[in-house]
C-alpha cells in the first residue's frame, strides 16, 4: 500500500535526468516514502538555483530544501549540493493531471 502512495521511481529518474544531469554530476539519490535526497556536484551556485527551479516546476515536487558546501577539487566556484525534495503524493498527481487534461 505505501508503494501506491509514492511517486513512480521511473518518473523520478527522468526528472533527475532532465533537471540535474545536463549540468551537474549526480553523486547519489535515495527515496524514502514521500522524500527524495539528491546529492550532486561540479556546479556553481547559479546552476544550483537553476536546478532547484527546474525541480520545483515539476508536478512531482511539492517543495525543496537545499544545502551546499564548497569544494576545491573542481575549482573554487564549484559546489557540492544536497537537496531534500518533498514529493507529491500519487493521488495529488493524478488529480493535477485530471485538472490539466480538462483545461486543454
Amino acid at each position: 500500500p505505501e508503494e501506491q502512495l509514492t511517486t513512480d521511481r521511473m518518473e523520478l529518474i527522468a526528472l533527475i535526468d532532465s533537471a540535474v544531469r545536463p549540468t551537474a554530476k549526480v553523486d547519489n539519490f535515495s527515496v524514502s516514502g514521500e522524500q527524495m535526497l539528491l546529492q550532486f556536484s561540479r556546479v556553481t551556485l547559479r546552476e544550483v538555483a537553476d536546478i532547484v527551479q527546474a525541480l520545483e516546476a515539476s508536478p512531482l515536487v511539492t517543495e525543496t530544501m537545499v544545502n551546499t558546501a564548497s569544494t576545491t577539487q573542481s575549482g573554487p566556484e564549484r559546489v557540492q549540493a544536497s537537496i531534500l525534495i518533498q514529493l507529491a503524493q500519487k493521488e495529488a498527481l493524478e488529480a493535477a493531471e485530471a485538472e490539466g487534461g480538462e483545461q486543454q
